[in-house]
Parts: structure tokens; sequence; C-alpha cells
């Protein structure tokens, strides 16, 4: 009798291939989610650094209208939406040494991630301004 050849893969071989590509697709799958993650956390922080230059301005304008003279604790402004940016708060705090210039800003920007809220501070020295011209050269003449 003549032996017949078998043709094609036998059922072991079959799974042991399928749970091999199966495996790499896991891979493949589980690099996707998190390159998006990624992708969307930088996006945040972009975002954030975009949104804390306007509002490091913003808060030195209402600093300088609000405050004539600054209190030796400093200010300190508690979490609140940001506007025009929803899913954004922000804080901010001034220390300042002994009450006179320079101070320093904290602004803290808050906003969620992956269910959790997370922050980002930046903080900038405000010196005092440039005192007007006039008041420069009345303090000049009586000098003399």
């Amino acid at each position: 009798m003549k032996r017949r050849r078998q043709q094609g893969f036998t059922l072991l071989e079959v799974m042991a291939a399928l749970s091999i590509f199966l495996i790499g697709v896991v891979g493949v799958i589980s690099l996707f989610t998190s390159g998006t993650k990624l992708h969307q956390d930088a996006e945040n922080r972009s975002r954030v650094l975009d949104l804390q230059g306007a509002l490091l301005l913003r808060v030195e304008r209402e600093l300088a209208a609000a405050v004539q003279e600054m209190p030796e604790e400093g200010i300190e402004a508690g979490r609140q939406p940001l506007p025009g940016a929803d899913g954004f708060e922000y804080s901010y705090r001034v220390r300042t040494a002994r009450g006179f210039p320079p101070y320093l800003l904290e602004l803290e920007v808050w906003w969620q991630e992956g269910g959790r809220w997370v922050s980002q501070t930046t903080r900038q020295v405000l010196a005092e301004k440039d005192p007007p011209a006039d008041l420069v050269r009345r303090a000049l003449q009586r000098s003399q």
C-alpha cells in the first residue's frame, strides 16, 4: 500500500500560530493606546503653557490695579475656573519679602487627565514698576 502525504496543518500548529499572532496584535494595540495617551498629555501641557502666559499677564494686571501696597503675608487666590478654557482651573499666590519688591508670583493651573487632577506651576518674579519720569526728576532736584 501506498502512503498518502498529509497536506495542510495540524490543529496544534494552527493554534500555536494563532497564539503568536494574537500576542503580537495585543502588543500593537497597547502601543496605540499608550501613544494616544501620551499625545493627549502633551497636548494638554502645551495648552496649559499657552494659557499660563496669558494668565500671568492678567494676574499681574489685576494685582497692580487692586493692590497699592502688598501685605506682608502676601496674597493668595484659591482654585477657580479658568475663563475661556473648559475643564481648567487656576490658583495663584504672591509672596513677598517683608512687604517689599520683588514679589514672587506662583501660578498653578489644574486640569483632569485620566480621571485625576494634575497641575503645573509657573513661578515669576514681579519687579516694582518703573517710577514715572516726573517723580524721578523731582527726587533728583531735591537731592541737589
